[in-house]
């Protein structure tokens, strides 16, 4: 099996706008940039490598427990769908580079996680 490379996007921007949003958990102000970093069968996404195109506004805490129990135990417990969020977050994004995005861009990582309209794992 071939694993595939995926376009790499940095932006300062981008990661602004992310941390300028409540916590999807808790609702608090206080925001971190949290980088989706789990992503199956992607060459180059994983602990060293983040694309700014997924990303979550966590709180400290929550940025902290993501980390400590891992990301997919953390959207499980929490029933949420990582890739719905970031790619909601993306379509407001004022980043020229998000924005060019081709049409299309998140469709195959939807695969990554099951959800309902509302973004939760089923």
């Amino acid at each position: 099996m071939q694993i595939r490379k995926v376009k790499i996007i940095k932006s300062e921007k981008h990661r602004r706008f992310v941390a300028s949003h409540s916590c999807i958990i808790c609702k608090s102000p206080n925001v971190q940039c949290a980088h989706i970093r789990s992503i199956p069968n992607y060459g180059n996404v994983g602990m060293s490598v983040r694309n700014d195109a997924f990303c979550l506004p966590l709180c400290i805490e929550h940025h902290k427990e993501q980390h400590l129990i891992g990301e997919n135990k953390f959207y499980f417990k929490y029933c949420i769908n990582p890739i719905y969020i970031s790619e909601m977050i993306c379509k407001d994004s004022p980043c020229k580079k998000i924005q060019s995005l081709p049409e299309g861009f998140f469709n195959e990582y939807r695969q990554y996680t099951k959800s309902n309209s509302k973004g939760y794992v089923r």
